[in-house]
């Protein structure tokens, strides 16, 4: 199943191809979107929680959802050790159709990390490092 859509009319193209047929197309909500759409899915731990000083949690997804259900990573984010709403998480899902969690579903996982709350303070100039500017792998030896 290999489909293109239009993203402007001055015929730039977004070329994708689903590789199983139970996968949802990314979309556009218009024409000028600057984002695509994948399928989402609001899930509502319908916990709240205070955490211990120095501390941050993240609502990540759990691992047997990405092999069962082609649900990937959250959008949720950082929870400030500060907030006391419900921790809930944004899971993005690839397959076709809602998602629908069934109260015995073990579906997120919560990590707590600790987490250095520094000063911020603006310079004119870094100490040099051996390393530089390199990123993305630049360390890598092959």
């Amino acid at each position: 199943l290999q489909t293109t859509w239009p993203v402007e009319k001055d015929g730039t193209w977004l070329h994708f191809i689903c590789l199983l047929e139970h996968v949802t197309a990314p979309t556009r909500g218009s024409l000028k979107d600057s984002r695509v759409h994948m399928e989402k899915t609001l899930m509502k731990t319908d916990i709240k929680m205070a955490l211990p000083s120095g501390c941050y949690r993240r609502v990540v997804p759990h691992s047997g959802l990405d092999a069962k259900l082609f649900i990937g990573d959250t959008g949720s984010g950082v929870i400030d050790k500060d907030y006391r709403g419900n921790a809930d998480a944004v899971l993005f899902h690839f397959a076709k159709g809602k998602f629908e969690k069934k109260k015995s579903d073990q579906t997120a996982q919560l990590i707590c990390e600790w987490i250095f709350n520094l000063e911020i303070d603006e310079i004119q100039i870094l100490d040099d490092k051996e390393r530089g500017s390199g990123g993305f792998g630049s360390t890598t030896k092959n």
